[in-house]
């Protein structure tokens, strides 16, 4: 299932002290990105914001601060759909920082109309896996150090509905429906942990504490559901006020993820009731457990960006 059965008692909500820990989160000016990044840095951790749109970045950086004035927070623009603007972002990142110990793989385009990036590729997977597979290889040098140091990534329960993932590159290009894609991607947000989890274990990095952790928020309300594809505003608005739950449950996830101190790797953490609840360890979909599938993709993914991580 998609994140239903629980495996474990669920999470208790309390951070640890995280001063001198630091955090980089994409998707970080609204929703469950800022949620996150609010708190981390209220338990003193040094936030990046990674955001394509600079301005709400620092509008996002302002709000913050005025709730919390002594946070360490900083904005890096990168845009996950141009894999230059992030190789540019993670060359910044690594100027400012010798350490990275919580990497989130959290921002995502849902459900967008086919759309092909300056890249060459479709968009939802360019944002949703693509950018943040170059982005983890770029600052795996900065997690090794840190040890011990978490890749989190968010998944959601929409890879439930996904078929089997194309086995080709122009298989994974090629135009379909919009929703078919975003389930599409959001299994290979889970493949991808799979893979990487795989790679860290052999190379001994997990026994050091690097390890490679996958989440869903659930039904969580989030500026998501202003995709067209969700329908009228009136209608995703309505949606959420009934059936969703807060970016404070949402966020609990990626944060138990993050920080939970019985996380292992490979470990995928959702809300106990699926769609709702306190934060727990969940189980996946058949597929997301494949590691023949995982292994494809990982295969397809290195074609695409020619580069690899851990090879």
């Amino acid at each position: 299932m998609g994140g239903g059965n629980s495996k474990s008692a669920v999470w208790d909500n309390q951070l640890p002290d995280l001063t001198d820990k630091v955090a980089l989160v994409t998707g970080a000016n609204s929703g469950l990105g800022f949620e996150t990044a609010k708190r981390l840095a209220a338990c003193g951790a040094t936030v990046v914001l990674a955001c394509r749109n600079e301005d709400k970045a620092t509008k996002a950086l302002e709000e913050l601060k005025q709730g919390l004035p002594a946070a360490k927070v900083e904005v890096l623009k990168m845009d996950l759909c141009s894999q230059k603007s992030v190789k540019s972002a993670a060359a910044e990142f690594k100027a400012r920082h010798a350490k990275l110990h919580y990497l989130f793989n959290n921002a995502a385009v849902m459900a967008t109309p086919f759309k092909v990036t300056e890249d060459g590729f479709e968009e939802q997977i360019a944002a949703t896996h693509l950018g943040h597979f170059t982005l983890t290889a770029e600052l795996l040098d900065r997690l090794k150090a840190s040890a011990p140091a978490r890749v989190v990534t968010t998944s959601s329960m929409m890879h439930i509905f996904s078929g089997d993932l194309p086995t080709t590159v122009e298989g994974l290009n090629e135009k379909r429906f919009c929703w078919n894609i975003y389930a599409n991607v959001k299994l290979a947000n889970l493949l991808f942990t799979r893979e990487l989890a795989k790679r860290f274990e052999k190379a001994g990095l997990a026994n050091q504490g690097v390890i490679a952790v996958a989440c869903h928020p659930g039904y969580t309300a989030t500026n998501l559901q202003k995709t067209p594809a969700y329908g009228p505003e009136w209608f995703s608005s309505a949606m959420n006020a009934m059936f969703a739950q807060n970016v404070s449950m949402g966020a609990q996830p990626m944060l138990y993820a993050a920080c939970g101190s019985d996380i292992e790797n490979g470990d995928y953490i959702g809300p106990i009731g699926m769609a709702s609840g306190a934060a727990t360890k969940c189980t996946t979909s058949d597929r997301a457990t494949s590691d023949e599938a995982a292994a494809k993709l990982w295969e397809n993914t290195v074609k695409m960006l020619k580069c690899d991580i851990l090879s």
